[in-house]
């Protein structure tokens, strides 16, 4: 049995986020995972309800920083919605963090965030399966960045011609993957052919 947590990161202070991760590693947790927000919300659709205050860290820019202090613990997301990052830019950003945590990387996805800071962000209006979709299709593009030397892909959301992504990842075959997901309807496919 594996156990890990999950820290939703909001309200927490670098420091606390560092000591946190560090404190798991030594009592012998199996991961350490971190949200993937804006801003605080609260499922809702009007960007206004998050409150200003609270303090909230990009993941995959804190990652490399928990990686170089733990020794052990799986580190990631829990998740990273689809659109937030071009399919690119997140295969070299997890690839990096990858490379410093020594294969203990964990990327968690989703198809999905709160609606507020899918608004906030001027993000398409898409419904669920064009979510999904989307998320198909950035997940068949890092697949392939991790582990091809190129990568072409076109379609609805996202096409990349002859695209180089080095270096490559620590992990083989692939980094692992992870889905969060609420309807079985939409997300069992692309789990069942990616999830690890």
């Amino acid at each position: 049995m594996e156990i890990s947590v999950d820290l939703m990161g909001w309200g927490w202070t670098y420091d606390e986020l560092k000591k946190a991760c560090t404190e798991f590693d030594d009592l012998g947790f199996d991961g350490c995972y971190i949200g993937d927000d804006l801003f605080p919300h609260y499922w809702e659709e009007d960007p206004a309800s998050a409150v200003p205050e609270i303090e909230v860290y990009d993941p995959w820019t804190l990652l490399p920083i928990i990686a170089e202090l733990t020794t052990l613990i799986r580190i990631g997301t829990m998740v990273t919605p689809g659109g937030r990052r071009h399919p690119a830019l997140f295969a070299k950003m997890t690839t990096l963090v990858d490379i410093i945590a020594g294969g203990r990387r964990t990327a968690g996805l989703s198809a999905s965030n709160a609606p507020d800071q899918r608004s906030a962000v001027g993000d398409l209006k898409l419904n669920l399966t064009e979510r999904v979709a989307r998320l198909g299709e950035e997940v068949r593009i890092l697949d392939s960045l991790w582990r091809n030397e190129r990568t072409t892909f076109k379609g609805t959301y996202y096409s990349v011609e002859s695209l180089i992504s080095y270096p490559k990842p620590v992990s083989q075959p692939r980094p692992e993957l992870l889905f969060g997901f609420k309807s079985k309807k939409y997300m069992t496919r692309l789990a069942a052919e990616f999830a690890d």
